[in-house]
């Protein structure tokens, strides 16, 4: 094997290649050529920053308080961090497989992160999360909130030479907290794939006053799906939720509750309560709004059905209404299903897609000033 142990800067300029295990316990190393490690071979950084210049590929990498500065794309094909790791990155660094991170990460540089595989952020009794400074921090695998402390995990900015972080945490692939431990937002999370939550209260936090700033904010993709499994999203201190594409489905509480701005809920893309039948509250300030390029789903089956509860807040309807009835469920005339409750109401649905409930009836949409139901009645 190979050890390198130093307390002052070594720069390499010729071929590298160690059979074995390399270890940097300390120090600068910078390897100027590239280094493709075959299969089964592992890197050991203890501490010290090791500095790649041009196009590498690690088989697997376990770091305990070290640093990785890609100047050029890199791979990693499995990732193990102890406790806190800096990884820099100027283009790509991708890892391929599986990756295990105990309390965190800073993801520094105008580059992006990226993680393919399945990535596990756990620990023991402590709060971790990743940071992010100026670049990508993108999931395009299954990534598992799984952070056991009582103070629960965060995605947070940090400050790259001086300056704020500016980088996004973008999810393409499985996003999934499951834990019930808390979730704090303070970057942009960016969705294009599909998000799942717990039992637990989801943060996203935009409240400048705080050291650092927070600008936390849920940025839905098309074709993107956010799940709620009995959860809490608190969107209070990030102003109007804003569900621009995307699906938003399931069960528990939405809240968007403030002063100074007013904040809202607006539904551009395809809402869904239920799981899939059950309720869906949203509680805002300044109420919630579905444009004529919303769509909200209500699900029917033997069982109930979906709906969607405006707590105290008002609610501005157009665009569609789409009813689904589930494993050919055939309502009896006089059955009265609630799709909305609201503390007020404003505006109808401009397009109904209603299923047939059988031979000789049919769904009709009543309106009062704070219901909106779905009634079978003789066709």
């Amino acid at each position: 094997s190979r050890r390198v142990v130093s307390a002052a800067d070594a720069e390499i300029r010729g071929q590298f290649d160690p059979a074995g295990t390399f270890t940097l316990v300390a120090g600068n190393v910078t390897l100027w050529r590239p280094w493709n490690r075959p299969s089964g071979t592992n890197e050991l950084l203890n501490s010290g920053t090791l500095h790649l210049i041009a196009p590498s590929a690690l088989a697997s990498l376990a770091v305990t308080d070290g640093n990785l500065h890609c100047n050029s794309d890199t791979t990693i094909s499995n990732l193990t961090v102890g406790s806190r790791a800096d990884f820099r990155t100027a283009t790509r660094l991708l890892v391929t497989g599986n990756a295990s991170m105990r309390q965190g990460l800073a993801v520094i540089g105008g580059g992006t992160v990226e993680f393919a595989g399945t990535t596990v952020l756990t620990n023991g009794t402590q709060s971790g999360g990743v940071y992010v400074g100026h670049g990508v921090l993108r999931n395009s695998g299954t990534w598992r909130q799984a952070i056991a402390g009582s103070q629960g995990t965060f995605i947070s900015r940090v400050n790259e030479d001086r300056v704020l972080g500016t980088g996004v945490f973008e999810n393409t692939g499985t996003f999934e907290l499951v834990t019930q431990r808390p979730l704090e937002v303070h970057i942009p999370f960016r969705n294009t794939g599909r998000v799942l939550l717990g039992r637990a209260t989801v943060v996203f936090d935009a409240n400048p006053a705080f050291s650092p700033p927070h600008n936390g904010a849920f940025l839905p993709q098309s074709g993107s799906e956010l799940e709620l499994n009995n959860t809490t999203l608190d969107y209070s201190a990030a102003g109007t939720l804003d569900l621009a594409a995307g699906t938003l489905r399931g069960i528990g509480t939405v809240r968007a509750v403030g002063t100074s701005p007013r904040p809202k809920i607006i539904n551009r893309g395809v809402l869904r309560p239920g799981n899939p039948i059950g309720t869906l509250t949203f509680n805002a300030t300044d109420g919630f709004e579905q444009t004529a390029t919303g769509e909200l789903v209500i699900a029917i089956g033997a069982a109930g059905a979906s709906n969607l509860r405006c707590d105290g807040t008002a609610a501005a309807l157009a665009g569609t209404l789409t009813v689904e009835l589930l494993d050919g469920f055939s309502p009896a005339i006089g059955q009265t299903y609630s799709v909305l409750n609201t503390a007020g109401r404003t505006g109808e649905f401009t397009t109904l897609k209603l299923p047939s409930p059988g031979a000789g009836r049919k769904f009709e949409v009543t309106y009062t000033a704070t219901r909106v139901d779905l009634q079978v009645v003789a066709q």
